[in-house]
């Protein structure tokens, strides 16, 4: 298919800056305001560009209908319950936002009543529902609400029973945490600065600890906690299962936080559970006692247990020593410590007694990833299930009797029995054994010519576990390979594997990925002309150190709000959160490795690189959307006639968090749509 790339004129505007003595220059500094009227010019005739080469693709509104399908049927989240009342999700059919609904125990869902509807919210279903915490006896719901995938909640409280909003609204409250007093008259809770309060960019930190009693004017807020800590520090707050305490965590380093306890009610002071030390931790507590979690001297993580005026280590004791599987937390329900593990990459949860003895596991019908919630005080325990082709389910357990019902299970409609998944291991660049997962339709020939998708993400503790894709589904009902590598810098074997893909180690994370590629081709998988693939921030890294250390290894890219100039990214929006991760400029040993892998500083005019879709959010708050700008202007202006490097900046979304379901559904077309084009999938 002959399509002309007419890439707009990106004027070069050199800016040279002489770091530790090397000189860089980039010509592309001035994308980087996007307020500037020649800046949102450039983005619009590139979103221009981009919509035309889209639109000359066969087959766009076909894909999009399927993808539309396969989201059809009705979904639900995990219930959770406060008291004798539940709160759960619903959505189906085309509906952008899920719908929160409540139920009088026992749950029912058919005598369900609406509370929170965002899909009613704003014109072009561009303002969503971001979190939300009812009050203990779920009368009063904490939510917060921002526009457009910003992610700037406004923190609102809702009656549920007369569904009536009471005056208290409370800004700058991203990604809150709430606890509430236990007779509901007021509640800790966390929120930005406004802005002009403080320096210009230091907006997007000071993370701090209010107090606010209902009814009071936010303004007369009390700060209880954070003032003496430092700007880039991520402070948290919990309630206890018995709501006595309260809980908070404060993270500088992404590896360690610091854990304080305090009565749940107003004043008083907080005591450290866990103070300075080198490790994870989070608690819960029940009849006086702290039952904790720690990966310190424990990489793998344990649970300990102290009384709550014995809170020093010291008087710590072992309940459940660290073992085979990664403890990825616990809850306490029913009277019993409830621990989900994460084992060769899949869940297993396992049941004890509050003295630590083992009791059983949770029967699981295949391998796959699981999700909890009960109460302490109720044997009534609801898990979240799902795989790769095992549909989401609820499970509804009693963990008294061992019962077993399913409660919602989603209805896809597939023969799931034509498909098969194979977990493998293949050696990366230093010889380190990694695992992947490979997935396919029964009888497809392996003959190193299938269309393979592959992705992957290697970062922040995150893994990749089995989860229902239905973009997997998609591909795979084409006769392509769907692949998944389980990198390091995830949280797939505890803190040693997320550590040796982090700071220093961050360049294992891109030969695990570029060893997962020789692998297919190698094996038989597919072959550079028909390799895809994709990932998003930190993957959209991924992507643009991959590509531009073994582009030939790729036919075709989706790099998704990536973070890409690895020397001035820490310069904007929360990414100086991220420096414990990546590492900054500002020291002389991080800047030595930042710079040897930084994709935009990397782009060799001399190579050959494969088709590249750029994506960017214009209201994320997260990555600056310049990253995927300065690389597609870059890349653009070296590139042959006939490679298309596209970019798209969405002007109504952020990082992807809060995107309604139908704008959500037709980027992932199109990123479909652009990558069966280049290896060859679409119809002629």
């Amino acid at each position: 298919m002959d399509i002309e790339f007419n890439y707009p004129i990106t004027k070069k505007r050199i800016v040279i800056d002489t770091i530790f003595g090397e000189v860089f220059w980039d010509p592309y500094r001035w994308l980087e305001k996007l307020d500037d009227e020649k800046v949102q010019s450039w983005i619009q005739k590139q979103n221009q560009l981009y919509n035309s080469v889209m639109g000359k693709l066969s087959g766009g509104e076909n894909l999009y209908r399927e993808f539309l399908s396969l989201y059809f049927p009705k979904r639900m989240g995990l219930p959770s319950r406060y008291h004798d009342r539940y709160f759960f999700s619903e959505q189906w059919g085309t509906m952008n936002y899920s719908i929160i609904y409540t139920s009088i125990s026992p749950l029912d869902p058919t005598k369900k009543k609406e509370v929170l509807n965002p899909n009613k919210w704003g014109k072009g279903g561009i303002v969503s529902l971001d979190w939300m915490y009812p009050s203990p006896d779920g009368s009063i719901i904490a939510y917060g609400k921002s526009e457009k995938g910003s992610e700037e909640s406004t923190l609102c409280l809702l009656n549920v029973g007369n569904r009536k909003h009471l005056p208290d609204m409370i800004q700058r409250t991203r990604a809150a945490t709430v606890a509430w007093l236990p007779d509901n008259s007021g509640f800790y809770y966390t929120r930005y600065p406004k802005r002009g309060e403080v320096p210009l960019g230091d907006e997007y930190y000071n993370r701090r600890l209010y107090f606010h009693k209902i009814g009071q004017d936010p303004s007369r807020d009390s700060l209880v906690f954070g003032e003496d800590r430092k700007k880039e520090e991520w402070i948290d707050v919990s309630p206890g299962s018995d709501e006595n305490y309260i809980l908070v965590s404060s993270t500088f380093d992404w590896t360690k936080n610091d854990l304080y306890l305090k009565k749940a009610t107003f004043g008083g002071k907080f005591k450290p559970i866990a103070e300075g030390l080198c490790g994870k931790f989070s608690a819960d507590v029940l009849f006086d006692k702290v039952y904790l979690y720690t990966n310190l001297e424990a990489p793998k993580g344990k649970i300990m247990v102290t009384d709550v005026d014995k809170l020093d280590p010291s008087h710590w004791k072992e309940l459940i020593p660290e073992g085979k599987g990664v403890i990825e937390n616990f809850l306490i329900i029913g009277r019993k410590l409830v621990v989900r593990y994460l084992e060769d990459v899949h869940s297993r949860v396992g049941i004890y007694s509050l003295s630590g003895k083992h009791e059983y596991d949770l029967e699981f019908p295949t391998m796959g990833s699981a999700r909890i919630s009960g109460r302490w005080d109720s044997p009534e325990l609801f898990c979240y299930f799902t795989s790769f082709f095992y549909p989401p389910t609820i499970f509804r357990y009693n963990l008294n009797t061992k019962k077993r019902e399913t409660f919602f299970q989603m209805d896809i409609q597939r023969d799931f029995s034509s498909y098969e998944l194979k977990q493998e291991r293949y050696k990366s660049k230093d010889g380190k054994e990694i695992p992947i997962w490979l997935m396919f339709k029964k009888g497809t020939k392996l003959d190193g010519n299938n269309p393979t998708f592959l992705t992957g993400y290697g970062g922040f503790n995150v893994s990749m576990t089995p989860d229902f894709r239905r973009d997997a589904i998609f591909w795979l009902d084409r006769g392509g390979i769907y692949a998944i590598a389980c990198l390091r810098g995830g949280g797939e074997f505890g803190e040693k594997w997320h550590r040796a893909g982090m700071l220093e180690k961050k360049q294992n994370v891109f030969d695990d990925f570029i060893a997962a590629s020789e692998f297919l081709i190698d094996n038989n998988w597919t072959n550079p002309d028909k390799l895809a693939i994709k990932g998003r921030s930190n993957g959209g890294l991924l992507m643009g150190a991959v590509v531009t250390q073994r582009p030939e290894l790729y036919k075709a890219v989706v790099c998704g709000v990536p973070l890409l100039d690895m020397i001035r990214y820490q310069k904007f929006k929360i990414a100086r959160l991220w420096i414990h991760e990546y590492g900054s400029v500002e020291s002389k040993e991080q800047f030595d490795y930042l710079k040897k892998y930084s994709p935009y500083q990397n782009v060799n005019p001399n190579k050959k690189y494969p088709a590249i879709l750029f994506t960017a959010g214009r209201s994320d708050t997260r990555v600056h959307p310049m990253h995927a700008m300065k690389m597609a202007a870059l890349m653009q202006d070296i590139v042959d006639k006939d490679t298309p490097i596209l970019l798209y900046v969405e002007p109504e979304a952020g990082h992807g968090v809060g995107k309604p379901l139908k704008k959500a559904l037709k980027d992932l077309s199109d990123e479909y749509l652009f990558l069966m084009w280049q290896v060859g999938m679409l119809k002629k």
